[in-house]
């Protein structure tokens, strides 16, 4: 799960949907998930990656994009684990500063990431250290992602989401 798309995302489903019992098995083969997809145009809100950890948990590596335009995207990688089905952990602040931030394409300054990365955890300060979980509900062939923040649920932050795979051209923009 992005966790830091929560910030800038902003389904109802039937009752009788549930969650995928392992909702990063397609991450085993190096797929990876398209937030808010526009398929014709190969184009995701964000895109996450699964590295499993020796112990059980991951690393998800995100590239979510901030601003259309100019195009800000940052790039984290924020420790998750499987808890019940759900894909859950924190944003943590240490995660924000060592985000690679780059606009239009050109990665900031040093200086100037450091900027971008305290207004970030500004704008994130009610998120940072807060237990964020993500259940991943079957939609046609797609899925919602379902979140909740301290236990409680945020439909607002509801998104689709596909798997892909990285040959098949997807990325990050507007």
């Amino acid at each position: 799960m992005s966790f830091a798309l929560m910030l800038v995302a902003s389904a109802t489903l039937p009752a009788q949907a549930v969650p995928t019992p392992d909702p990063l098995a397609p991450a085993a083969s190096g797929m990876l998930q398209c937030y808010t997809p526009d398929v014709a145009k190969h184009v995701c809100q964000s895109l996450a990656g699964y590295r499993k950890r020796p112990d059980g948990s991951y690393d998800n590596a995100a590239t979510i994009m901030l601003s259309p335009s100019p195009l800000v995207i940052m790039e984290t990688e924020t420790p998750v684990t499987i808890d019940a089905g759900a894909v859950c952990g924190a944003i943590r602040k240490q995660d924000i500063d060592t985000a690679v931030i780059s606009v239009n394409g050109q990665k900031l300054s040093d200086t100037d990431a450091a900027t971008a990365r305290s207004q970030i955890a500004t704008g994130m300060a009610s998120l940072i250290g807060k237990r964020i979980c993500t259940t991943y509900v079957p939609d046609g062939a797609q899925l919602i992602a379902k979140a909740t923040i301290d236990g409680e649920a945020q439909p607002a932050m509801d998104q689709k989401v596909i798997w892909v795979a990285p040959a098949d051209g997807f990325h990050v923009g507007p």
